[in-house]
C-alpha cells in the first residue's frame, strides 16, 4: 500500500521552532514533492475556511502558498497538533472537518511538555473517530501491545515515535526490541515519526524495515538549510 509518494514525509516546523514563511513553505513543496500537505489546527477557532489554517506556525497557509505554486494536484491532511486529551482530539477533528470535509487526519494526543504520545488517549480517540468513519493515522509511543490493538482495527498508516518529539536522538535503545517485534508483526506501513536528528537516522529506520519517515524538526536547526 502506497499512501505517499515518495517515502520521507515532511512538516513545516514545530511551535518553538523557526516559523516557516510562505516562500519557504512553497519551497519545501516544491523539493520534496510531497502531494499530502499537513494542515495544522490549532488555530481552528480563528478561521472561516480551512484554506486559512497554518501550514506549520508561521504565516503560511493553503490559500498563501498556492499562490506561489500550484496545488491541485496535492490534498490537505489535517494534522491534530497540540492536543493534549481525547476530547480535545476529537473536537478538532470535527470541527476541521465541518470545514473541509472526512479526510486523512494525523491524530496525535501530548503529554503537557508536546514530546510524548499519550497512548491510550490515542488509543480512545482513534476507536470513537474510526465509528464516525474517519481515516486515522496515529502517532503512539512504542509500545508492542497498543500497536497490535490499532493494526487489528484496519488503520491505514500508524506512526511511532523514535524519542522524543524534536530531540533528535533517533531511535532510543531502550526501544529497539519492540521494534523489532513492530515490523515482524506490522499489518499495514509504519512510519517512525518523532526524534529524527539527521540523515543518518533515516537510513537506520529504512534499514530496520520501516516504510515512510517524518522530518521535520531538523530540518531547522541551525545551521541547516
Amino acid at each position: 500500500m502506497n499512501i505517499f509518494n515518495n517515502k520521507v514525509y515532511h512538516c513545516f516546523g514545530t511551535e518553538k521552532s523557526f516559523n516557516v514563511s510562505i516562500e519557504e513553505a512553497a519551497r519545501m513543496i516544491e523539493v520534496s514533492q510531497i502531494k499530502k500537505i499537513p494542515i495544522n489546527t490549532h488555530a481552528i477557532d480563528t478561521v472561516n475556511s480551512w484554506k486559512d489554517l497554518p501550514i506549520g506556525y508561521g504565516d503560511a497557509t493553503w490559500n498563501k502558498v498556492s499562490e506561489v505554486i500550484e496545488l491541485t494536484e496535492c490534498e490537505p491532511v489535517w494534522n491534530i497538533n497540540l492536543a493534549h486529551t481525547t476530547e480535545e482530539a476529537i473536537e478538532r477533528v470535527q470541527k476541521v472537518t465541518r470545514l473541509g470535509g472526512v479526510r486523512n487526519i494525523k491524530l496525535e494526543v501530548l503529554d503537557e511538555e508536546n514530546k510524548w504520545v499519550q497512548n491510550a488517549q490515542v488509543l480512545e480517540a482513534t476507536k470513537l473517530l474510526r465509528q464516525e468513519g474517519y481515516n486515522i493515522w496515529p502517532l503512539i509511543r512504542p509500545e508492542f501491545a497498543i500497536f497490535k490493538e490499532l493494526s487489528q482495527m484496519g488503520i491505514e498508516l500508524i506512526r511511532i515515535q523514535g524519542s522524543a518529539i524534536s530531540s533528535g536522538k533517533g531511535i532510543s535503545d531502550e526501544f529497539r526490541d519492540i521494534f523489532k517485534q513492530i515490523i515482524k508483526f506490522k499489518k499495514c506501513p509504519v512510519m517512525l515519526d518523532g526524534g529524527i536528528g539527521g540523515i543518518q537516522d533515516v537510513e537506520q529506520i529504512f534499514n530496520l524495515g520501516f516504510d515512510y519517515v517524518l522530518v521535520n524538526s531538523c530540518l531547522f536547526k541551525e545551521g541547516k538549510s
